[in-house]
């Protein structure tokens, strides 16, 4: 009789195969590019350029007629490192294209790539979910240095969502466990609430979740083992005067046959779960758009981005879902109607003064500012005027006062501030103004903003990639590779320290306006690119991917072959 093997085994000798395939493939370019004269060349005619932009070529970086930390004007170009970064950071960190990670504030170590953050209710603990390997929830306390003030506790299956209750329960999703697992503060740190998730190898440990998904039966659990949701859980959002938790499900799901009807008759849709924190058990579950990601909670309202949607009734951009809250449970039972921003819409805020709605369309580089009582959208860019897209907006966070958002941008390593009031730059009242910028460490994804000392805003910034490689094993599957962790800044926000901060991140980033052949024209900004629906639109199609200017120089130096 022939054993068939499991599909466990079967993924242990795909996986055996690929690291296989890794090192042998590793070995040969190491082999090639040490060979006397023997390795090939680089590929493309633009190689050598980028080696030399990104200070990884054996001559000088610094192109002809630029300067190290040169400063743009608001239509500014992002040129790539005018000098090598040895020269421009000297004992900072740098990236692999050789940004410097000079962040301002403190800096908090944690666990590798943390994109939770969350903070108690009196803002004296803060929570970050460290989502890469290994996995922990980390919880600081701002009261003690920070060499000492970070407490780990190991977890695993780890996704997005963080939240501390009023009670000191910390919440956390699951993802991949398709659960939402539970945690409460106790001392310096955070104890597991559920039967298996302290384990080394918990059981459900990216198995659960993938047999529900092909129709299996999940393993029986304990039934103290998170709190089962379905749809690879992500964001949280708490109601505390309610005692709610709404959980974002970030994969979509059939429409019907024993589940929620998805809206627009979408044959697939995702799902948010609604969980009663006060025995945690699931009261409600309702459909919303292609693949929830962010949630924002405003009184009777409850709006998520929904970014898959551009592949569906978004006709090209993704969508805001509009969940009204019934007003005897404030328990929804589905959307009232969908927006129309841009393309992949992640985070989500809400200002309660303006009742204005803040989307980062990530996959835009724009925030979408939505008028809630009209449902009218203005698109605001944030990043670099001119540049090509990739400052990626991830997350927001409003000041206590409610005079400022401040925009993480990953892609950037910063975080732009803006008029909370109009959405504009800060001193501007066009989308074209001078950005502000804050830095930060390496690939900012989750932000926070509390009250600080002197009046002051203190903002907390999850930096998901840190201070980049160091020395050390990487520790993610095997004991290879180098070591690299998160932080955590804590930055009290000082006006009069905008300029400086400004310039510090042009100078990480070597945001050079000298001459880059191969950059759109200085005179192109992102107000006259044509890669915006109108101001006044509120739904339907939009062309979707930015058409190239007829203006665009294609000079000598600047190869239009593929590198």
């Amino acid at each position: 009789m022939t054993r068939i093997p499991s599909r466990r085994s079967t993924a242990a000798v795909l996986a055996a195969l690929l690291v296989a395939g890794l090192t042998v493939s590793a070995a040969a370019a190491v082999r090639s590019a040490t060979a006397g004269g023997g390795g090939r060349s680089p590929s493309g005619a633009n190689a050598s350029r980028f080696l030399a932009l990104t200070g990884g070529a054996s001559g000088p970086a610094q192109e002809a007629g630029s300067k190290p930390g040169g400063r743009p004007s608001g239509s500014g170009r992002h040129s790539g490192p005018s000098a090598r970064p040895a020269e421009r950071c000297g004992a900072a960190a740098t990236t692999p294209a050789g940004w410097c990670i000079r962040p301002a504030g403190d800096q908090y170590q944690v666990f590798r790539f943390p994109i939770g953050l969350a903070l108690a209710s009196d803002g004296k603990v803060v929570v970050t979910s460290d989502t890469g390997g290994m996995q922990g929830l980390s919880v600081i306390d701002p009261a003690v240095p920070p060499g000492q003030a970070v407490t780990t506790t190991p977890a695993a299956n780890l996704f997005l969502g963080v939240a501390v209750a009023g009670d000191g329960k910390v919440y956390a999703s699951g993802g991949n466990a398709d659960r939402v697992f539970r945690f409460r503060l106790a001392g310096p740190g955070a104890l597991s609430q559920d039967a298996t998730e302290a384990a080394p190898f918990p059981s459900h440990n990216a198995t659960n979740g993938m047999q529900v998904r092909f129709g299996q039966q999940p393993q029986a659990l304990p039934a103290g083992d998170g709190i089962m949701v379905g749809g690879y859980p992500g964001a949280l959002a708490l109601d505390g005067s309610h005692h709610l938790l709404f959980v974002a499900g970030s994969l979509s799901e059939p429409s019907g046959a024993g589940t929620e009807a998805c809206p627009s008759a979408q044959p697939a849709c995702a799902r948010v779960t609604v969980v009663d924190t006060g025995n945690d058990s699931v009261v409600g579950r309702f459909a919303v758009g292609l693949d929830a990601y962010g949630l924002a909670l405003d009184g009777d309202t409850l709006y998520v981005s929904n970014w898959g949607d551009q592949a569906g009734r978004g006709a090209g951009v993704g969508t805001v879902s509009v969940v009204p809250l019934d007003p005897t449970t404030h328990v929804p039972t589905g959307e009232s109607r969908f927006v129309a921003v841009g393309h992949h819409p992640s985070a989500l805020e809400v200002d309660p003064a303006s009742k204005n709605l803040f989307v980062a369309d990530t996959n835009d580089d724009q925030v979408s500012v939505v008028d809630t009582s009209t449902s009218a959208v203005i698109h605001v860019p944030v990043g670099v005027s001119g540049a090509p897209i990739g400052t990626h907006p991830d997350a927001f966070a409003l000041s206590p006062d409610g005079s400022m958002l401040f925009v993480a941008l990953a892609g950037l390593n910063a975080v732009q501030v803006l008029d909370a009031t109009t959405g504009m730059p800060l001193g501007s009242t066009t989308p074209s103004g001078s950005p502000t910028y804050i830095p930060t460490g390496w690939y900012p994804a989750a932000l926070r903003a509390v009250p600080g000392p002197g009046g002051r805003t203190r903002l907390w910034v999850a930096n998901a990639k840190g201070e980049g490689p160091g020395p050390g094993i990487n520790g993610s599957v095997f004991a290879d590779g180098n070591q690299s962790g998160g932080t955590i800044s804590r930055v009290d926000v000082d006006p009069s320290r905008f300029r400086a901060w400004t310039q510090q991140v042009i100078d990480n980033d070597g945001l050079d306006p000298a001459l880059d052949a191969c950059s759109r024209p200085s005179s192109t900004s992102f107000t006259s690119w044509p890669r915006t629906r109108p101001s006044t639109s509120t739904s339907g199609t939009w062309p979707g991917a930015c058409p190239t200017p007829a203006t665009t120089p294609t000079p000598a130096t600047c190869s239009t072959a593929s590198p």
